[in-house]
């Protein structure tokens, strides 16, 4: 009798333990199916002038469509593409051209890519604080919209002074 009732409890300590496993895995797989909902976040617009240069300069285009698609990802795929936005920055950082060659639109660049590895690490270490990676990819798209401004920035034209009529 007692090694069936001994038997019995092992039997449920090992069922219980596998299914606990089992809902932390869902947990985890929930977690970061959770859609960021950070599509209020607006972007500035170039400016027509502006956007005809940066048209030209392949890894802007190339950082643009990552942080367009990051705005409609889930959390774990935002993470996931973490590494792909910081290999675009570094890119970014190298094929500057010189009408952006500037300590701004340098600064908005590292922005980008310190958000990219802030989120690297926040998948690195599996963190499930929504709150922290909410607020680092919405630092990353507010930084690619400030680098936007400051793309703009470089082709407002200074008025010239008007010169009054004696």
């Amino acid at each position: 009798m007692i090694k069936y009732l001994l038997a019995f409890i092992i039997v449920s300590c090992c069922w219980s333990c596998d299914h606990t496993e089992e809902k932390a895995v869902t947990k985890n797989t929930d977690f970061y199916a959770l859609q960021l909902k950070v599509d209020t976040i607006a972007i500035a617009q170039l400016s027509n002038k502006a956007e005809e240069f940066a048209n030209e300069w392949n890894d802007y285009l190339a950082i643009k469509t990552e942080i367009t698609r990051t705005k409609a990802m889930n959390i774990g795929d935002a993470l996931n593409n973490a590494e792909n936005i910081i290999r675009i920055s570094d890119s970014l950082k190298v094929s500057l051209p010189d009408t952006f060659n500037v300590e701004p639109i340098k600064a908005r660049l590292k922005l980008i890519e310190t958000q990219a590895k802030t989120q690297q690490q926040l998948l690195t270490r599996k963190s499930q604080d929504t709150a922290t990676i909410k607020e680092s990819i919405y630092k990353l798209v507010q930084g690619f919209s400030s680098l936007n401004r400051q793309i703009n920035e470089r082709f407002i034209e200074t008025p010239q002074f008007i010169e009054p009529k004696i």
